[in-house]
């Protein structure tokens, strides 16, 4: 009877300092990041195409002077 009772004793210290014994963090898996890609530049919508807007005078300054009609000093 003691020998029983001795090898349950044994086995209950096992156990006990078994689910003591400090526990490896969890392994996470490396994540290698992917190459930045290139982000187009936005470009603005003109103006005269925003939703709601009327066009109503326009001047392109295409030349080297300024057309007398539309400027003035």
């Amino acid at each position: 009877m003691t020998y029983i009772k001795s090898v349950f004793a044994l086995l209950f210290c096992a156990l006990l300092f078994a689910g003591c014994a400090p526990q490896a963090p969890p392994v996470t898996p490396t994540v290698t990041p992917l190459p930045p890609t290139a982000t187009p530049e936005p470009t603005p919508t003109p103006e005269w195409e925003r939703e709601g807007w009327t066009l109503v005078w326009q001047d392109e300054f295409a030349g080297e002077t300024l057309d007398p009609d539309n400027w003035v000093f």
